[in-house]
Parts: structure tokens; C-alpha cells; sequence
């Protein structure tokens, strides 16, 4: 068999074509069979067939082929032939699964089906769920996880809102780890060497070890990886007009080219061309198995995460001739400066409390203890489950290498706690189902610390002089914005319980009906300090003060606020003694104190019904619900944006085929679904006034209005011989909004601006097609594999819209706001002797080197900044294994 790739722009109509062609005469066979046939003798079954995927997401182990839902099964041994490296990549290998990184951080952004948003707020919910051994991540930084040690991952497309809960309205994704081994003593290494182009080195360690303690009873596993690769961007974007000219100035009839500006301020605005956004994790887990008989077994896991990867740099692509601030200031996108390459970027470094040179920092500690016990006609498992991290992330979000235009820190403790009890049947008849409860909480500490430098670029009237010049000739800046940080802190305490049930009624032999519901109930206890404004104390500096008698001079008794009352100093500190797991400031300190608390009940449900037209393939439909619970913008710095939010819902029609055809060598899945929603949470970055009269911007989170998605999807594999198997998965949607209005707030530049039901929906490409063959050739020695892999996926938004666009009366985005369209391709070659004891790779992902913008985030009208997807990337693979 041959194939001729012919160009990105044929790759789809290839397999697509295959699909048709071999699918289509396969199904025509099975499902009518001629008449005069029907005793034909029995054939040997053939060697090479697919095998059953028994998926456990649906809290009842079951077929893949059998469950009316749409789900990706993809096993463990999948993901390393393909080198997967993280969660990211179940984009590429299940349809209509878009998953990047948040802009800035080492976490999850995106969804499922037109889903998702790119919001980092710590109080914000993803709209996918995540489990890993069936305990919940509910937050996007949590939800970035590495990938070791995997037994299977099941990517449920759709509401989840029955059998995962709350906070699944796009779909859910069910990690499963690999499990101790009661009989025999096993070893496995993998060490992978490699590098990106360019030459910044890529270097990984994977260990996993079987200890029986007592055989067939007792057994103890450790699986660890530590993963190390240098960074493929570089602190050496060359300066833009900064400071030789900065057009803002002459708005206050200062020059605006070659400026006086203060000798104080360092306008040095390039790095040093050091390497950047190096990864550093290791990652560990000790599994402890104890099964005394054939009833009953306890699964005890701690899990063990250190990252000390770099801070994620972002590419100033601001657009030129937008009116954004940054573009005023001189500091121009790369494509307005003339920069060609956006690796070459700018991280300020400083530290001042926000060492940047620290990196990300990341500690987990979890500890998980998941029990079932066996009748002869139900079993009840308990999963219960702790997990701690604590989270330091200082981020230059501006790419530019000046001592800061706005830097932060974001800096949290997050506590997780989880019990469910679920009770499952066995009946011999034709009615079982699954029924539990579970409860939970999650509460969080937030500190955050930042420089906003791009204010205190902006001239300050001087009262002595009558100007915008200091006695000195220079013009007046307010450089405290450079050197003493403002603070703020969140506290919130979520609460929630749920009940649920979900059965099957097998009707007749072909015909069966599925129904399940869910009752939810969520509570949340929102504590936000921000800002400044709030009355003044000794450490307030004459500049920042509000008199009560201006004619009179400053002093405490004439002093009615202090407009920084929130900046480090005012507790007489600097910002090296910033301590991220403490309150620095009392609550008095802030000008905004919100203490609040809401809660969201909701019902989900789903009905299904699935018919066998044959032995081999299955019809079925499905009408589902989804609930992604209400909450608080964490940013939110307004008593009227401090409100809380509504509950968004969804529900989502579907029909799908299931088939296993030519003698289960030939797998084909289809569905096609039709989803609504209702009170769509939509965040992005807006401008407000803060209380010294300056313009700031916030970050909050509305209900903006419904939307649907339609489309289809299709996923298939194929062993035309048992040496060779393909597979593809293609996804095609279309995402509008039926209603999308934002109601603004004072002083919010979208006054009068409303309607943006013609927006594009984020994280919604119209199409995405992945496909993955792999050929094993026998050898005397042991065997040889080879394998490619290709995806495809559409240009995309990645933000509701773009303030300043809109406050201009043009609600487009700008192009630099958007996911670009791209095709990457993957290769490997592996070698295993006889035995399997040890193997050999070289692979290469990326191959043809694709350079796309893989998120973006544009903030208010300020600046837009953005993240690449990795270069081409190469390596070898040495592994050894004993007694796996």
C-alpha cells in the first residue's frame, strides 16, 4: 500500500476520500448481507483485529462501542509511540478538541466543541472537566498535566453534566493511571535526549517500578519523570521607538521625539539575549494496591509535583494604528517594529518582589485513597482525595525587556478536598445503574503583586512648576510605579455537594434506554482587597494624597485618601520583603472591600437510546444537559463588577454510529450534535477609572447572552493488514451567537457599543482533521516501527472581543488576537529487540517546522500579547524494561 502526501492543502480530501471508500462498501456489507449467503460457512478469523476499549468515565465499565455517547479512548502505549508530552496534545487525537496554553502560564486554555475560555482567574471554572484517577481538577493552572505513567485518557465530548457534574458543559476528559502489578517485580527506564531548532536542548527521564509485597495481596508502584528542556525563545527583541520616541507626549504638548526624560528612569529596553521559558518538572507518584480477595481493593496514591519551569514569555504584538497605549508609548508590536522572528522576544527581569528570574513555581502534594468492595450483585467504591499547591508565577506579560510595563506575580495556596460514594449493580435483569454522592470543597488564598510601569510613563502635572516638567527641566514622571509594587489578595471558600443516578434498560436483545440526573449545589465565600484609595497613614507620600483643603499643605489631618494606599510601601516595606504566603496590608489599606458569598443549584440530565442494527453496529441519540456554575471575577476592582455572575447552562442533541466492520479489522464512529446555550460566561480585559482619576483595566466575567454550535465528527481506525494500522479523527464546526450583548460599566469605553452577536466564538475552528498511521516490520532481531502522524486545525479567536476595537465602533478583532491556522507533522522510527526489553527511537515533531501563534490575549487598550507554538523538534529514546 502506498500514500502520497501531496501538500497541507490535499491532506484532508486524502483521508477523507479512504474514509468514504473503505467505510461506506463495509457498512453497506454488514448491515444488509446478501440473501443469498446467509449459510455461508464460517471463515478463520482473521490474525490482526481491533481490540475492545472498555471506557470507565461512565462510572460503570463499559464497551467504547457499546456507550451512546461520543468518547476518545486512547491508551497509555498510544501516547508514547506518538511522544505526547502533555494534555495539550488530545487536541490532536479526538475531534473537535481544541486545547492550547493560557497566555503567560503553564496552563490549560480552550474546550471542547466550541467551548472554553483563556482566562487564568483563579475563581473562574473550566468549562471542561478534568479527572486524574477520578478526582477532579477544577482550575485551569491544576489542569496542566504531565503526562507519565497513563493507562488510558477518555475525552467525552458534550455536557457531562450527569456523570461528571458541574463545570463540563463542553465535555470531560478522564485520565487513568496505571495500577501496581500483585504478581511479579518489574522495572521500566526511558531516557529521552533531543533538542528544538535552534539548538535549545530537550532532556527527560521516565521510571516506573513494580514491588510486590506480598504476592497477589499487596503491591507497591513508583512512577516518576522528570522533564528538562531549555528554552526555545530568547530575551533579545530589539528595542522599538522607546525612548527616542514616544508619541503619547504630544497629547500633553511635551516632544514627543527625543524626550527629557528623567536620568532616574532606566530606559534600557533590550535583554541580553539569554534563553527563555526552559522547562523544569519533576513529577512522582507512589501507588500502594492492597487486594486480600476477589471482593474487595483499596488504591492509596501520593502524588508529588516540583515545577521550576521559566516564566512563559509573551510576543508584544500589539497592532499598529489601533490607538493602543503601547503603540503610543512607543513600545510597537513585533510586526509594526519590523521584527521578523517571534522567539526573539523581551522578559524584564526584575525582582522586586516579582523575580522573574525565579520562574514559575509549582508544589503539589496529593494523596488519594480509592476503595471498592464486590457483592454478587452490586459494588460500592469510595474515592476520597486531598490535594495541596501552592503556586508562585512571576510573569513579564508585555514582551518587552524594559524594567516593566506591567509586571505581576501571581502567588496562591489552593486546597482540594473530595469524598464521593457511589454504589453500582450488577442485576441479572434487564434494569442497572449507578448511584452516588459526593461532596467537596476548594478554597483558595490569592496574593498578588505587580509594577504597572506603563503609568508611570504618563506625564504628572507638577504644581511647583505649572507643568509637565519637574523643577530640573525634566518632564514629570511619577517613577514610584517602577519601584514600589501594589498588592492585592483573594480568599475564597467553595463548598459543594451533588446526588446522582444513571441506568440502562436493556428494552429487548437490540434495544436499549439510558437516563440519568444530577442534583448540584454549589456555594462560594468571595473575599476581594484591591486597589488603592483607602484613608491615609504615616508612610503616605505627599504626591499620592487627596486634601481635604488643597490650599492648605499635606498632612495627616488634611489628607481625605491616599491614592496608592495600596502600594508595598505603605506597610513600610520594599518589594524584596514581599512575602507571596502572607497578607502583607490590612484590609483597611485597600480602596475596594468585598466580602460576599452566592449560591448556584442546578439539575442535569441526559436520555439516551441505542438500537443494534447488527451484531456490529449501533445507532443511538441523546439529549444532555450541562451546568458551568456561577461565580466571582477574581480581578474585579468596582463594587458593581464584584457582583457575582450567573450559572451558564447548555444542552446538546446528538445522533452517532458505532461499527466494527471487514471482520473487526475497520472502525468507524460518527456523530453529529446540535448544542445550545443559555447565560454564556464571557471574561476579557477592560479599562475602568481607578481612584486617583487614572485609566486602569480589570479583568471580569459577565453572562453576555446564548449561542449554539452544530457539527459532525468522525473517528476511525483500520488494519488493512496486521502490520499496519491507520487512523483518523476529523471534526468540523460552526459556533454563532444567537445573543451577545455586554452591559458596561461606568466608565467602560463600551458605552454604547452593545451588540456583538457577529463576533466569531472562541476556540471554535471550523474544521481540525488528525491522522496517525503506524507500520511494524518483523525482524530477526525483534521488530521495526514506523510512524506518522499529521494534524490540521483552523485559524480561531481566542477572546470574546477586543475593547478597543469596539470603543473605535468596529467589534472585529484585531488579527493578531487570533489562533492561527496550522498543520504540524510527527514521525518516529522505534526499534525493539525480540523480547520487548529494550527499545530504540528517533522521532521528530514538527517536521516541517510550522511557525502559528498558538494563543493570544489582547489587553483592553493597552496591548495584545501572544505565544508561539514550538519549533521543530527532534530526539532519541533509549528504553529498558524488566519483568513489564
Amino acid at each position: 500500500m502506498h500514500f502520497r502526501f501531496v501538500g497541507r492543502s490535499s491532506l484532508s480530501p486524502l483521508f477523507v476520500g479512504w474514509l468514504v471508500a473503505a467505510a461506506l462498501p463495509a457498512f453497506a456489507q454488514e448491515a444488509a448481507p446478501s440473501a443469498e449467503t446467509p449459510t455461508a460457512a464460517p471463515q478463520e478469523e482473521r490474525v490482526g483485529t481491533l481490540e475492545e476499549i472498555i471506557i470507565t468515565g461512565t462510572k460503570r465499565d463499559i464497551s467504547q462501542q457499546e456507550a451512546p455517547i461520543a468518547v476518545s479512548a486512547i491508551s497509555g502505549d498510544f501516547l508514547e509511540t506518538t511522544f505526547s508530552n502533555d494534555l495539550r496534545t488530545v487536541a490532536s487525537l479526538a475531534p473537535n478538541v481544541t486545547l492550547t496554553n493560557q497566555t503567560g502560564f503553564n496552563a490549560i486554555a480552550g474546550g471542547i466543541r466550541g467551548t472554553g475560555s483563556i482566562s487564568i482567574l483563579t475563581t473562574q471554572d473550566a468549562s471542561v472537566g478534568i479527572t486524574v484517577d477520578e478526582f477532579g481538577l477544577n482550575h485551569v493552572q491544576a489542569q496542566f498535566v504531565e503526562l507519565f505513567d497513563i493507562e488510558q485518557i477518555e475525552v467525552f465530548r458534550g455536557p457531562q453534566g450527569t456523570l461528571f457534574g458541574k463545570n463540563s458543559t463542553g465535555g470531560a476528559i478522564n485520565i487513568t493511571s496505571k495500577r501496581p502489578d500483585l504478581e511479579a517485580m518489574g522495572a521500566k527506564v526511558e531516557i529521552n535526549y533531543g533538542g528544538f531548532k535552534g539548538g535549545a536542548a530537550v532532556r527527560k527521564v521516565k521510571a516506573a517500578f513494580d514491588i510486590p509485597l506480598i504476592e497477589g495481596v499487596l503491591g507497591i508502584r513508583f512512577a516518576g519523570v522528570y522533564d528538562n528542556a531549555e528554552g526555545y525563545y530568547r530575551n533579545s527583541k530589539p528595542a522599538s521607538r522607546f525612548p527616542n520616541e514616544i508619541p503619547l507626549y504630544a497629547l500633553f504638548g511635551l516632544p514627543s521625539v527625543n524626550p527629557a526624560l528623567p536620568p532616574e528612569l532606566n530606559v534600557r529596553n533590550q535583554g541580553n539575549g539569554e534563553r527563555l521559558n526552559e522547562k523544569s518538572v519533576f513529577a512522582g507518584k507512589a501507588k500502594l494496591l492492597f487486594q486480600p480477595n476477589d471482593r474487595y481493593d483499596a488504591l492509596f496514591i501520593y502524588e508529588y509535583v516540583r515545577d521550576r519551569s521559566d516564566s512563559p514569555p509573551g510576543v508584544n504584538e500589539t497592532p499598529g494604528g489601533e490607538g493602543f497605549l503601547f503603540e503610543l508609548l512607543g513600545f510597537d508590536g513585533i510586526q509594526a517594529a519590523g521584527h521578523r522572528n517571534p522567539f526573539s522576544t523581551g522578559v524584564s527581569q526584575q525582582g522586586n518582589g516579582i523575580n522573574i528570574r525565579d520562574g514559575h513555581q509549582v508544589d503539589v502534594n496529593g494523596y488519594y485513597l480509592n476503595q471498592q468492595l464486590g457483592f454478587d450483585q452490586f459494588t460500592i467504591k469510595s474515592i476520597t482525595g486531598f490535594r495541596f499547591q501552592e503556586e508562585t508565577l512571576p510573569s513579564t506579560y508585555t514582551g518587552e525587556a524594559f524594567s516593566s510595563l506591567f509586571d505581576a506575580s501571581r502567588n496562591l495556596e489552593r486546597d482540594q478536598f473530595q469524598q464521593e460514594i457511589r454504589f453500582i449493580s450488577d442485576f441479572e435483569g434487564p434494569v442497572n445503574f449507578v448511584a452516588g454522592g459526593v461532596y467537596s470543597f476548594d478554597n483558595l488564598d490569592f496574593r498578588a503583586i505587580s509594577t504597572v510601569g506603563l503609568q508611570g510613563l504618563l506625564p504628572v502635572f507638577n504644581t511647583t512648576t505649572g507643568s509637565f516638567f519637574d523643577t530640573r527641566g525634566f518632564i514629570n514622571l511619577d517613577l514610584d510605579y517602577f519601584s514600589d509594587p501594589g498588592v492585592g489578595n483573594v480568599h475564597q471558600d467553595r463548598t459543594s455537594y451533588a446526588f446522582y443516578g444513571d441506568g440502562t434498560w436493556e428494552v429487548t436483545d437490540r434495544f436499549n434506554l439510558t437516563a440519568g440526573v444530577r442534583y448540584t449545589s454549589d456555594k462560594k465565600e468571595f473575599e476581594k482587597h484591591q486597589n488603592g484609595g483607602a484613608g491615609c497613614t504615616t508612610f503616605t507620600e505627599s504626591e499620592d494624597a487627596v486634601l481635604v483643603n488643597p490650599a492648605l499643605p499635606f498632612s495627616l489631618a488634611n489628607c481625605l485618601r491616599d491614592n496608592r494606599s495600596n502600594a508595598l510601601s505603605r506597610a513600610g516595606l520594599t518589594g524584596d520583603q514581599f512575602d507571596p504566603r502572607k497578607d502583607t496590608l490590612p484590609d483597611s489599606a485597600f480602596g475596594l472591600n468585598v466580602d460576599s458569598q452566592d449560591t448556584w443549584n442546578d439539575i442535569t440530565w441526559r436520555v439516551a437510546a441505542d438500537f443494534n442494527l447488527t451484531e456490529d453496529v449501533l445507532i443511538y441519540g441523546t439529549v444532555s444537559a450541562g451546568y458551568l456554575s456561577g461565580g466571582f471575577s477574581e480581578t474585579c476592582s468596582t463594587t458593581l463588577t464584584c457582583e457575582p455572575f450567573f450559572q451558564e447552562t447548555n444542552t446538546n442533541y446528538e445522533l452517532g454510529l458505532k461499527s466494527d466492520l471487514l471482520d473487526n479489522t475497520l472502525r468507524v464512529n460518527l456523530a453529529w450534535f446540535w448544542m445550545a446555550f443559555k447565560d454564556l460566561q464571557r471574561n476579557q480585559v477592560v479599562p475602568f477609572v481607578n481612584a486617583s482619576g487614572n485609566q486602569d483595566q480589570e479583568t471580569i466575567t459577565v453572562n453576555a447572552g446564548r449561542s449554539h454550535s452544530t457539527g459532525f465528527e468522525i473517528e476511525t481506525t483500520w488494519l488493512p493488514i496486521p502490520e499496519l494500522e491507520l487512523q483518523l479523527n476529523l471534526g468540523y464546526l460552526s459556533a454563532k451567537y444567537d445573543r451577545f450583548r455586554f452591559d458596561p460599566a461606568p466608565n467602560n469605553p463600551l458605552v454604547g457599543v452593545t451588540d456583538f452577536s457577529s463576533l466569531d466564538i472562541p476556540f471554535a475552528p471550523k474544521l481540525n482533521v488528525g491522522f496517525n498511521s503506524t507500520y511494524r516490520i518483523e525482524l530477526s532481531q525483534g521488530s521495526l516501527g514506523l510512524n506518522l502522524s499529521g494534524h490540521y486545525q483552523d485559524h480561531s479567536e481566542t477572546s470574546p472581543f477586543d475593547p478597543n476595537a469596539a470603543a473605535l465602533g468596529n467589534v472585529r478583532h484585531p488579527t493578531f488576537s487570533k489562533m492561527q491556522s496550522r498543520f504540524l507533522l510527527n514521525s518516529a522510527v522505534t526499534f525493539r529487540d525480540a523480547d520487548e526489553r529494550y527499545h530504540v527511537s528517533f522521532y521528530a515533531r514538527n517536521l516541517l517546522n510550522e511557525e502559528y501563534r498558538a494563543t493570544a490575549n489582547s489587553v483592553a487598550a493597552l496591548w495584545n500579547f501572544t505565544q508561539y507554538g514550538a519549533p521543530r523538534e527532534w530526539g532519541i529514546e533509549i528504553g529498558m524494561a524488566i519483568g513489564e
